[in-house]
């Protein structure tokens, strides 16, 4: 019988506290060699480029800090990213929200504070700092269960859970007490896995121990892409299948409140774009051949251009806007011909001038990962618009996300 203080699970196992304080003065010797391997030194987001961006939320730490390299192109934020685009065949933007300071009791709050309805998945890694603290499967599950109410999994976002990979497996933790922490990190997948296993749109994915790679460092590209590869082995049957425009969504108050917020921190209203922002819009009218160019900003309940080619500068209903749709969508929108679609042949903007007949509009995000609106081309005449178009306009979006960041 394990005595009081200890932890244990719902399966019988437990992890004497007696043991407690030497793991502690174990883990604590190892502490000079943690503080010694790299970690990356850019920010973790990815995108990568091609049809109908899959939009995912990438919350923790452990494997997803990247321990062992220096860029998180090399580290478990790209693998993944590169890994689900080979799978879905889409492109991939990826927001990555991690720390040593989220664990399981943070994490709900910041998945609270950084999803949004434009997500299509969310994936959670976690459990080596609770492993290390030997917390209880009781606790662990507690907090576990609080984590899944805020990920809403559902069939259009399914959530996954990344296992603790095993303490041995780690460089620096080889050997010593490493087995009784891996025991304790089996204890507290398992209530992982059941809990994964009694929510819907959810899934359980384990991180097993990499395959040995013969290199003088802590973690390599090589192990990143293997816990990826199982990742997506888990996520490929949960993910959605790629969008069919429909009528934009009405955004949740959450939602609008960061829009506003951002748009305040830019302090764009009122003033002029700047001229790399101008730049852009031109050449984005000059490169497509459309009659007009916009950067289109979604502010309340009106819609209105802070940076205008080949038309006046003006301000329209967001919710008679086609800049609604374009902002909303999970990739580039496009409409061939305004006047055959049921949506919009009826806008004051298609029956009368400019008389909108082509348009195609990418998402335009702010300095925080909020969308603030959309670069729009539009035309009077209807045309086609190939999938070299469609990434040249996201690249030039993007290259405006730049120019924004610019003027704060």
């Amino acid at each position: 019988m394990p005595q009081d203080g200890d932890s244990v699970d719902d399966h019988g196992k437990a992890v004497p506290w007696a043991l407690r304080a030497p793991v502690r003065a174990w883990l604590w010797s190892r502490n000079a060699d943690a503080d010694a391997v790299p970690r990356p030194v850019d920010v973790a987001d990815q995108r990568l480029p091609g049809p109908d961006p899959l939009n995912a939320l990438l919350v923790g730490a452990g494997a997803a800090l990247g321990w062992g390299v220096l860029s998180h192109a090399l580290g478990l934020s790209g693998a993944l990213a590169r890994r689900l685009r080979s799978e879905s065949q889409r492109g991939v933007v990826l927001r990555a929200r991690t720390g040593m300071d989220i664990t399981v009791e943070t994490a709900a709050d910041v998945v609270l504070r950084t999803r949004t309805p434009l997500d299509d998945l969310r994936v959670v890694v976690l459990g080596i700092t609770e492993t290390f603290a030997m917390m209880s499967p009781t606790s662990w599950k507690q907090h576990l269960t609080r984590l899944l109410d805020a990920l809403e999994p559902t069939a259009s976002c399914p959530a996954v859970l990344a296992g603790i990979q095993p303490i041995s497996a780690i460089p620096i933790y080889r050997g010593g007490l490493a087995p009784i922490l891996d025991r304790h990190a089996e204890a507290l997948n398992q209530v992982t896995a059941e809990l994964c296993a009694a929510t819907p749109h959810t899934a359980f994915a384990p991180l097993s121990t990499p395959p040995v790679v013969a290199i003088a460092r802590f973690r390599g590209p090589a192990d990143y892409d293997f816990w990826a590869a199982e990742l997506v082995a888990r996520i490929a049957p949960l993910v959605p299948a790629p969008a069919v425009h429909g009528s934009p969504s009405r955004l949740d108050a959450e939602l609008e409140r960061r829009r506003q917020a951002e748009l305040d921190r830019l302090g764009i209203r009122g003033r002029r774009a700047g001229f790399a922002v101008d730049d852009i819009v031109q050449f984005s009218r000059s490169v497509f051949r459309t009659q007009s160019a916009e950067l289109m900003i979604l502010d309340g309940d009106r819609a209105w251009g802070l940076s205008s080619y080949g038309t006046q500068p003006h301000d329209v209903g967001r919710e008679r806007s086609f800049t609604s749709y374009a902002t909303d969508a999970r990739g580039t929108f496009v409409v061939e011909d305004a006047s055959r679609d049921e949506r919009f042949r009826d806008y004051a903007y298609v029956t009368g001038d400019p008389h909108i007949r082509f348009f195609a509009g990418h998402p335009v995000e702010g300095p925080s990962g909020d969308r603030i609106g959309a670069l729009c081309v539009y035309d009077p005449e209807p045309r086609r618009f190939d999938e070299a178009e469609r990434a040249l306009l996201r690249t030039l979006a993007e290259r405006l996300e730049t120019a924004l960041g610019r003027r704060r």
